[in-house]
């Protein structure tokens, strides 16, 4: 591998790496934002023994705090990746990490799959009781 090519892979690794980071700090941040505003349009905008569809903004609740919580998780899962990788640097096979790694993605599409449903619940919600 030429050299230039060897630097050109170095920093597709590092923006790699801080993408992933980004991501699961730009979730945690949405899926914590909507609950606040969520919590704020009760609060200021629509008494909530008045309104319609609570079961949507309990679901838009629930579906946010399950990307929290998955999160956190994802956060375990991934650091135990990179730990049994570090442990077995030298084998050729790691079943460890790749199964750590393959149930880190699995969260990583969860959360967006909650993140997502938590939104649009939380927008029918709104738009049922303006």
């Amino acid at each position: 591998m030429k050299e230039e090519d060897k630097e050109y892979l170095e920093l597709l690794n590092k923006a790699y790496f801080e993408s992933a980071s980004q991501f699961d700090k730009q979730l945690l941040f949405v899926a914590s934002g909507a609950l606040g505003i969520s919590l704020a349009f009760i609060k200021d905008i629509i008494q909530l023994n008045i309104a319609s569809n609570k079961a949507l903004l309990l679901l838009s609740w629930i579906s946010f705090g399950v990307v929290i919580l998955i999160n956190v998780i994802s956060h375990y899962t991934s650091l135990k990746a990179i730990n049994y990788k570090i442990e077995n640097i030298d084998h050729n096979s790691d079943k460890h990490s790749k199964k750590y790694n393959l149930v880190t993605k699995w969260f990583n599409v969860l959360m967006i799959v909650f993140l997502t449903s938590g939104l649009i619940l939380l927008n029918l919600f709104i738009c049922i009781n303006i």
